[in-house]
């Protein structure tokens, strides 16, 4: 069996779903997979990966020192005999690539999956990681750069089941029912609750939306360290009745089924997992201008440029006049199908141990 060892920062958000979407459609039994982290902040995502089989390991955070971190990462890699080290950490992408340069192991990939500015510690740590790699990915064009520049790369999409997300009018009824969002205006967002994700902003809109109709419902998915803070906000503005919480969830899929705008005001993105699946279910949506350009595939997807409440509480008013679309043929040409992309990566890792 090939031994994978995919490092993260911890076991939630975007990547954890992107490494599940694309080992659940490759041999299992042909990969031993690992996973490397700093927390295991998400109980659910612990027991998602633990029901499929990987092996988790929990390393020192480097803020409680970086050889301590360097230490473990390199036992494991070398213990474990780790064929290939796949790390989704992005700028701090170099430690691993270290530990597992120094432990021997062949294939070694720097993966990038945001665009976000980087300091100028971050932008020492990236050229590093560059040449220590042995390849080099990216989930959009955006998020290569930024932490690439000029050096080649390959783009890896956060590709999904989209069969899974195919509109469905029983699903939606069903759901919307089940939520008591029947007649009602429902606005979701997917994405944890960091400030990256801009949930205070969000609200913000979500507030003077409300304000002017109250049938106006907000769905929230996801965790992070922010919930709580956001749980307060919302309750002092007197919202709570229209801002459902929902967690971390499996059924993400359903929900988009329910909703009919879905918006994503980060701060800074790269090719966003949670963007692809609401145009998988077809929903209108609005992004940030901060969200990669080619993050759109549909028609009924537009961007607003700046973070201010009336552009952006006059574009979502728009989007709830436009249509959903049911067609994914644009998202299958973009390289978003699940089953073609993970026959593509299986074959990359299998090509790059035989390579070296």
């Amino acid at each position: 069996m090939i031994k994978i060892a995919h490092c993260m920062t911890s076991l939630a958000g975007g990547v954890g779903k992107v490494v599940m979407n694309y080992f659940d459609n490759m041999p299992t039994n042909e990969y031993e997979v690992h996973i490397v982290t700093q927390a295991t902040k998400s109980d659910e995502y612990l027991e998602m990966y633990i029901s499929r089989g990987y092996h988790i390991h929990v390393v020192p955070s480097k803020k409680n020192g970086v050889c301590k971190n360097l230490r473990a990462m390199y036992r494991i890699f070398k213990d474990e005999e780790i064929d290939i080290v796949h790390c989704h950490m992005t700028a701090t992408n170099f430690f691993p690539l270290l530990a597992a340069k120094l432990a021997g192991v062949k294939v070694r990939i720097s993966h990038s999956h945001l665009a976000e500015k980087k300091n100028v510690l971050e932008g020492v740590l990236c050229l590093f990681a560059k040449f220590i790699a042995t390849d080099r990915f990216a989930c959009g064009q955006e998020a290569g750069e930024a932490i690439f520049e000029k050096s080649s790369f390959t783009i890896i999409q956060n590709a999904i089941d989209l069969k899974k997300y195919e509109y469905n009018k029983s699903v939606r009824e069903y759901e919307r029912k089940t939520l008591g969002l029947t007649n009602s205006k429902v606005i979701c967002h997917v994405g944890r609750f960091t400030n990256q994700k801009n949930h205070a902003f969000l609200i913000d809109i979500f507030d003077v939306l409300y304000h002017e109709d109250t049938s106006y419902k907000l769905i929230l998915i996801g965790d992070g360290e922010l919930l709580e803070n956001i749980r307060t906000v919302v309750k002092n503005r007197g919202l709570s009745s229209n801002v459902l919480f929902m967690g971390l969830i499996d059924d993400v899929n359903r929900k988009l089924q329910a909703s009919d705008v879905f918006i994503l005001p980060s701060r800074f993105e790269g090719l966003c997992l949670a963007a692809i699946e609401a145009q998988a279910a077809g929903v209108p949506c609005r992004f940030s201008g901060t969200v990669d350009r080619r993050t759109k595939i549909n028609s009924n997807v537009a961007f607003v440029d700046w973070f201010d409440v009336v552009n952006w509480k006059e574009s979502i008013k728009e989007a709830f006049l436009e249509a959903r679309i049911i067609d994914q043929e644009k998202l299958m040409k973009a390289g978003f199908d699940i089953i073609t992309e993970s026959v593509k990566l299986d074959a990359f890792y299998k090509s790059s141990l035989k390579r070296r």
